[in-house]
């Protein structure tokens, strides 16, 4: 059976790689990235059942194909000797290593998702320290007067004629 890989892993890292000075773009970027890879994680589960089905097949075709060369040859077999018999088929092998590779490329993808989830979180945390940022370059350009003005409004100056009398 043929095992698709699904994502190249250095494409899946520049994907996730982002520039904090272009967060806009990053932005723009995320969504439709992270469904591409979404949808990758869901093929190879796919894929991933599948492999596993052809075991499930690949072990009863076996245990037909043993048992019937027994009963033609009058020999009696043991549960346990029929189940190490087609543990040790090379067509049974393959299908076990098949399903170790479809489980890895599934693991992989759900990672890369994953990944995109986290940069997601991360790209939001990032926009709201650079607004912040901006808040705090805002405020510097004010004078004291203004920012005392802002803070206080009018109730200061009312509280310095309360005084005054």
């Amino acid at each position: 059976m043929e095992i698709r890989k699904f994502i190249n892993p250095k494409t899946a890292m520049s994907d996730l790689d982002f520039s904090p000075e272009d967060l806009s773009e990053a932005f723009h970027k995320q969504s439709g990235r992270f469904s591409y890879y979404a949808a990758k994680h869901a093929q190879a589960e796919r894929q991933e059942a599948r492999v596993k089905l052809n075991i499930d097949m690949v072990e009863a075709t076996l245990d037909t194909q043993i048992r019937r060369k027994a009963k033609n040859e009058k020999e009696k077999l043991t549960e346990t000797q029929i189940t190490r018999m087609i543990t040790l088929s090379p067509k049974y092998q393959e299908a076990v290593n098949d399903h170790i590779d479809a489980k890895q490329i599934s693991s992989v993808c759900k990672s890369v998702a994953e990944s995109f989830r986290q940069r997601r979180d991360m790209l939001i945390q990032l926009g709201a320290d650079q607004r912040e940022e901006k808040k705090g370059v805002l405020r510097m350009k004010e004078s004291p007067s203004e920012r005392a003005h802002k803070m206080f409004g009018s109730k200061s100056n009312e509280t310095d004629a309360q005084k005054q009398t």
